[in-house]
């Protein structure tokens, strides 16, 4: 039977396996295709207990930044498609109603303690996931600069331990997240460090111009209405 919710089809399933380094689900449909569910370990974390709990984050692996790639392999007669893996971490959580009053957020801290980001979070009840980018918000770039591509994206963050903080009304929950090199980089944690100095300098030097050019657009406008009167 189809999956209320869901978009898996209504189609019979013969075969199904649960990769051994990964735990995604693999499942073998008649006719429709092979279907994949990312990692379901936080699935196999709902003991009697959690499932009892108001709410709570579930285990996760390692949260890898993958390097962007392709092969660039022929696909001859039997091509196929499918989405790529998310470019972001997965934060599993479970909540055992649907959280209806009262705010509710999911915020990442490093490990100074520092402000992060803020992740989009849903009030579904079961076992939900949040996606965060591991990116830090992207720079304003001035307007004559944006044609030249501007900054779609801020520059990853370090590898290294954070801290998620989930906050439900009055409660709080919170749990760690490590954040790994893709294991095919080439390039040490301290060169990600310098590049990410060099990155965030340059970032700065973009937010500045940003600044100095609403300023003379300001000084503009008012000389500009001055001069109209």
């Amino acid at each position: 039977a189809q999956y209320k919710g869901s978009n898996f089809p209504d189609v019979a399933v013969h075969d199904f396996v649960v990769h051994p380094s990964t735990s995604d689900l693999v499942i073998a449909t008649h006719g429709r295709g092979i279907w994949i569910i990312d990692d379901i370990s936080p699935l196999r974390a709902l003991t009697p207990e959690v499932l009892t709990a108001d709410a709570g984050f579930l285990p996760q692996p390692p949260a890898v930044q993958y390097l962007p790639s392709w092969g660039g392999w022929s696909e001859g007669d039997a091509t196929f498609t499918g989405p790529s893996r998310p470019d972001a971490a997965m934060i599993p959580y479970y909540q055992r109603t649907r959280h209806i009053f009262g705010d509710m957020k999911i915020e990442i801290f490093d490990a100074q303690g520092k402000f992060i980001d803020t992740v989009a979070g849903s009030k579904h009840r079961g076992v939900n996931r949040a996606m965060w980018s591991m990116r830090l918000k992207p720079p304003k770039v001035p307007p004559a600069a944006s044609a030249l591509g501007g900054a779609a994206v801020g520059p990853r963050v370090l590898p290294g331990t954070y801290t998620v903080k989930l906050t439900r009304g009055e409660q709080t929950y919170t749990t760690q997240i490590n954040v790994v090199l893709d294991p095919r980089a080439k390039f040490t944690v301290e060169d990600r460090r310098v590049q990410f100095e060099l990155v965030n300098r340059i970032a700065a030097q973009l937010n500045h111009m940003t600044w100095l050019v609403d300023a003379i657009l300001g000084v503009r406008d008012g000389a500009t209405q001055d001069a109209a009167k």
